[in-house]
């Protein structure tokens, strides 16, 4: 069966967030570029450090692509346990972040109104795995 559910706001993200987390399997993430968006500044202080801690005492693997511009956040990633981040061109910049994880896909819009929309389909979930891990073969270590 095949659903898609669209989340509003900060709680509409950190709801987002929780999902990925109760999934408890592997999250791979085409990461957001957009440090300044409002709501990445939000999240990046109140709710990803606590994400990050649950993720790491869970032992929950997190893979993330970044690009060129967010090498200092992948270096201070790459520290967390169980994760591993890699650069890619400044090309890749974008202000939304795409989340792959079991059989859901979540793309999240930061910005001063974010918003997500979470995929769940085994085949859509199959094929953005199919397209991190190409993106991953060519990026670059920080």
């Amino acid at each position: 069966k095949q659903e898609t559910t669209v989340y509003s706001g900060n709680k509409g993200i950190k709801s987002l967030l929780d999902d990925m987390l109760n999934q408890k399997q592997e999250i791979l993430t085409i990461g957001a570029s957009d440090v300044k968006a409002e709501a990445f500044q939000y999240h990046i202080e109140f709710n990803l450090p606590k994400f990050h801690k649950f993720r790491e005492k869970s032992r929950i693997y997190y893979k993330i692509l970044l690009s060129e511009e967010m090498r200092e956040r992948a270096k201070e990633l790459n520290k967390l346990k169980h994760t591993e981040a890699r650069i890619l061109p400044k090309e890749f910049t974008s202000n939304s972040s795409t989340n792959i994880y079991g059989e859901k896909v979540s793309i999240i819009m930061w910005g001063s109104q974010p918003f997500g929309i979470l995929i769940k389909s085994k085949e859509i979930a199959e094929s953005q795995r199919k397209h991190f891990n190409l993106l991953w073969k060519i990026a670059k270590k920080p």
